[in-house]
């Protein structure tokens, strides 16, 4: 018998959607959708919602008293340096710049760099390189 925990029907494959609280909908759409240009599916009153490959990000607005940032938000890129320089022309401050993390058994380095959104959110932008890749950077 199949045990039903290691089907894979039932096995969640990817995350569909992530939520963040926010504190202004209109500077939300502005820095998802303009700075950091994740495609816009569409605002409805104090609710937006964003596309970064086939994760859907989830903007809420709500009042001061109920703001709490939830968790940080990792995207992947494939320039990580590029993308950092983009932001920075575009006015963003990096909180954490560019750095290594982790370098896998195989050689492979993950790299992040960290900001925060207009409401506080912290995002990070994630990539991987290899050895002698990151060794030229």
């Amino acid at each position: 018998m199949t045990d039903p925990a290691r089907d894979p029907d039932t096995v969640p494959t990817a995350v569909g959607q992530v939520a963040l609280l926010v504190r202004d909908i209109d500077a939300t759409v502005a820095f998802y959708r303009d700075t950091l240009a994740l495609a816009h599916f569409g605002t409805w009153g104090d609710l937006a919602f964003f596309h970064a490959g086939s994760t859907r990000l989830f903007c809420s607005k709500v009042d001061e008293a109920n703001w709490t940032p939830l968790s940080t938000v990792y995207l992947s890129v494939a320039d990580l340096d590029g993308t950092v320089a983009r932001l920075e022309q575009a006015g963003v401050a990096m909180t954490f710049p560019p750095g290594l993390v982790h370098t896998h058994d195989d050689g492979t380095e993950e790299w992040m760099a960290f900001l925060t959104d207009p409401a506080g959110n912290t995002l990070g932008l994630m990539t991987t390189r290899s050895g002698t890749a990151a060794s030229k950077s």
